[in-house]
């Protein structure tokens, strides 16, 4: 249960259930105050401060948020809830394209994003994202994906922390040294560019 309240020692108290903090130490407390992205006191020193929202957890376990080393965030988004480890038959799974239109893509990402939260998973590594994937069946995975994910993010509506990797080959086969060589040689669109990427 969630509460605003007025005050501003801390953005946020999370407090009344077990708390890893997962420090050096491997602390656990009952209670902790955030203030601008860092844990500024724990315990009775964080039930002393006020705090513009009060996270209470009714004797539940709270633990910082979960990296997913490999997730493809667009491709998760689009096919949910019918992934392979679902109890989708092999026939009702989706296939071909999952994404066509800039509409698609950006709906598939943050549906992925909501889903993980809710899963505690607040980071993850894209493992494969680019040039290589531009005629790729399911549209998950190219450049028009990768473009995607920096708008989002220019845009303040990323909501997840996520590492992408290029691909310069396909997801699922090989890549060439001509390939990799033209793909390390065409510079990465970066978030905050307004202009087109460079042709590849």
């Amino acid at each position: 249960m969630s509460e605003t309240l007025p005050g501003d020692d801390a953005d946020l108290i999370i407090r009344g259930g077990r708390i890893h903090t997962l420090d050096p130490a491997g602390r656990t407390t009952t209670a902790l105050a955030v203030r601008d992205g860092v844990i500024v006191a724990h315990d009775a020193d964080a039930e002393a401060l006020d705090a513009c929202e009060v996270v209470e957890l009714d004797g539940r376990t709270a633990i910082p948020g979960i990296n997913d080393a490999h997730l493809h965030g667009a491709w998760l988004g689009a096919r949910w809830p019918h992934l392979f480890f679902s109890d989708t038959a092999p026939e009702d799974q989706p296939s071909g394209p999952l994404v066509t239109t800039a509409g698609e893509r950006r709906s598939a990402l943050r549906r992925a994003w909501r889903l993980l939260a809710e899963l505690g998973i607040t980071s993850y590594t894209e493992p494969g994202i680019g040039p290589g994937e531009d005629a790729g069946e399911t549209g998950c995975f190219g450049t028009d994906m990768l473009d995607t994910y920096c708008e989002l993010h220019r845009e303040g509506a990323q909501t997840s922390r996520v590492t992408l990797l290029r691909l310069f080959g396909t997801i699922d086969g090989e890549s060439t040294l001509d390939d990799f060589e033209r793909g390390i040689l065409t510079p990465p669109r970066r978030p905050t560019d307004g202009g087109s990427r460079s042709p590849a």
